[in-house]
């Protein structure tokens, strides 16, 4: 596995079937930071936010409305956690979740001292939750990927498996697929925004090879990036030797 673990592991708390092809994200319940009550369950808001805290998507998943960002949200993280063949479930001592439904407030305090706070929740007519926001990133709906883009070559294919803008970063998970041979995993992908220079990602979760005729997910970071941009990836065989590079648009 190569990782920037320690980076991508925040990435997570401050909010985080493979095949060659993606099909497109299903329908998100509109909102636009303001539509939809904004009152709902407050005990499956705290229930949830600790779920998610917990990388549970089985408990999260019944407080969130079905197609809406915060579904979808879930689809991210479990995405971003299946990168990581080694990766540990939190431990739920180091973070506890208060909810102030006068003020709509959920603060999320973290055992180092530092807090998190999601707030202008957003429910359904049922009080199943939509989506909330963050001070500094602002709504769900607008951080969340709109598609699931494709690149393939004779050696492999790459798909855009979902993806996340959060308090500091764009963070992509790809599909990756090897077609005849195995492939490692590119950390060195770059992104390029539409007028911008390429970067290199901050932090990278994989497993140390895509087996041949097999999938993988990877993730990447990068840091202050939105999405739009070009993510150039290389396919490279198991002695790091280029085979090609795949060039997708991250929407």
């Amino acid at each position: 596995m190569r990782s920037n673990r320690s980076r991508l592991a925040s990435c997570l708390a401050l909010l985080l079937l493979s095949g060659c092809t993606g099909a497109a994200p299903g329908p998100t319940t509109p909102t636009t930071g303001g539509p939809g009550a904004v009152t709902g369950d407050w005990d499956g808001v705290g229930d949830f936010a600790d779920a998610v805290m917990a990388e549970d998507a089985s408990r999260a998943a019944p407080h969130a409305a079905a197609g809406s960002p915060a579904a979808r949200y879930l689809t991210f993280q479990s995405d971003f956690v299946a990168a990581d063949p080694a990766h540990a479930k939190p431990n739920p001592a180091t973070w506890a979740v208060a909810v102030d439904k006068h003020l709509g407030v959920v603060t999320i305090k973290l055992d180092d001292g530092s807090a998190l706070t999601w707030t202008d929740w957003r429910f359904d007519a049922t009080g199943k939750i939509l989506q909330w926001s963050t001070p500094t990133a602002g709504p769900l709906e607008k951080r969340l990927w709109t598609a699931r883009p494709s690149a393939s070559a004779a050696q492999g294919t790459i798909a855009v498996s979902s993806g996340l803008v959060n308090d500091a970063s764009l963070n992509i998970v790809l599909g990756v697929c090897a077609t005849g041979t195995p492939l490692v995993p590119d950390c060195d992908a770059t992104y390029a925004a539409a007028s911008g220079t390429p970067a290199k990602p901050v932090g990278c979760l994989a497993p140390t090879s895509v087996p041949a005729n097999g999938t993988a997910k990877v993730a990447l970071q990068y840091a202050g990036a939105a999405f739009g941009g070009t993510l150039s990836y290389a396919l490279k065989d198991a002695a790091g030797a280029t085979l090609g590079t795949l060039r997708l648009t991250v929407t």
